[in-house]
């Protein structure tokens, strides 16, 4: 008898689970091998656009000259090469709220929802789009949100660490997040530390790519702190926020966080406001990826502090080394070290419960 292969199932996303505590879900007889939670894809509408009307000063290299990132046969076949069967995408960085004004922003972002729902319908089976969602307009963000969500079939919005340099839980953004919580879909959260932040104040760039290296995780555990200690992640309880790079600093440093803001403690920290924070709980509460490079120590602390639960195989495709095959290799290779459970639970159960995908 025929068995139907992992990569001719057709899956249909259809919501997620609103409590942080249900997140698996009753496996098909045939589920995919390999769910790739965050990688990019650049749409060719945004692209022509974007290239067209920034600045020459911006920092658009991979947008101009990465063909993986805006290729959907090439996508295809590097998809095929690591057996990965369904693959999340984001438009890559840097931010459109860092290259235009506002109201530009907004309009690049539509034709960005717009070019993501076309490109991924090309590979219906294989690709799932992400929403690209500037915070720089909280009303219109919440528009866009449920327009993308709800009429383009998109998977829930791409953030950015800051906005334009304003704190990602400022208040003014309440009503996204709990948008984002109403509709019961993830929020993609990635870092943004752009190459003209110098390293120090006397260089006017940051020197030897450490604005990437070091400055994004950095920024992302900016990040997952705000949201927690400002008690957005506590106000919203059925919020699932994915981030990058294994949760970034917090899973080596979360005793210094926690220790700090115990509550009654003398310190050099102010007392938390929001008496329903509960800061152990909270770190732990997102979903982290394996973009580390194949750091296998980095994703054992990344298991221990989040639980394999809430790890998503994930590859940064098509960024990295031989246009992201090297970084991918490295995700597969450094899951394959663990047990088969973990394997399979990082790879695809977890991604089932968390966009609770289901074939047809």
């Amino acid at each position: 008898m025929h068995s139907e292969s992992a990569t001719e199932i057709v899956l249909n996303l259809c919501g997620v689970a609103t409590d942080r505590n249900d997140l698996r879900r009753k496996m098909p007889e045939n589920p995919p091998a390999r769910i790739d939670a965050f990688a990019h894809l650049l749409p060719a509408e945004l692209r022509g656009k974007v290239l067209d009307s920034a600045a020459p000063s911006a920092d658009l290299v991979n947008w101009a000259g990465l063909e993986p990132l805006y290729d959907l046969d090439h996508r295809l076949a590097d998809l095929d090469e690591h057996a990965i069967d369904v693959q999340f995408v984001t438009t890559p960085s840097p931010p459109l709220e860092s290259l235009f004004d506002t109201p530009t922003t907004l309009r690049m972002a539509e034709l960005a929802n717009d070019g993501m729902a076309k490109a991924v319908g090309e590979l219906p089976e294989r690709l799932r789009g992400v929403a690209t969602i500037p915070l720089v307009d909280s009303g219109w963000a919440v528009r866009e949100l449920r327009r993308s969500v709800l009429e383009l079939g998109l998977a829930g919005p791409l953030v950015y660490t800051h906005v334009r340099g304003r704190a990602i839980d400022h208040p003014d953004l309440e009503p996204f997040w709990a948008e984002a919580e109403a509709l019961g879909v993830p929020v993609w959260l990635h870092p943004d530390r752009a190459r003209k932040d110098g390293d120090y104040v006397d260089e006017p760039n940051s020197r030897y790519g450490l604005f990437l290296v070091l400055g994004w995780p950095y920024e992302t555990s900016i990040a997952i702190a705000r949201l927690v200690l400002s008690g957005v992640i506590a106000r919203h309880p059925g919020l699932h926020v994915i981030v990058h790079h294994g949760g970034a600093m917090v899973p080596f440093f979360h005793r210094r966080i926690e220790m700090n803001f115990l509550r009654g403690a003398q310190g050099r920290v102010p007392d938390l406001e929001d008496e329903a924070i509960d800061v152990p709980r909270d770190l732990r509460s997102f979903h982290v990826d394996t973009v580390l490079q194949g750091a296998s120590a980095a994703l054992d602390a990344a298991i221990s502090f989040y639980g394999d639960e809430r790890v998503l195989f994930a590859t940064d495709m098509p960024f990295g080394p031989e246009h992201g095959r090297k970084f991918a290799r490295s995700a597969i290779e450094s899951i394959e070290l663990l047990d088969p459970d973990q394997r399979r639970a990082i790879f695809s159960e977890n991604a089932y419960g968390l966009f609770q995908l289901a074939p047809q």
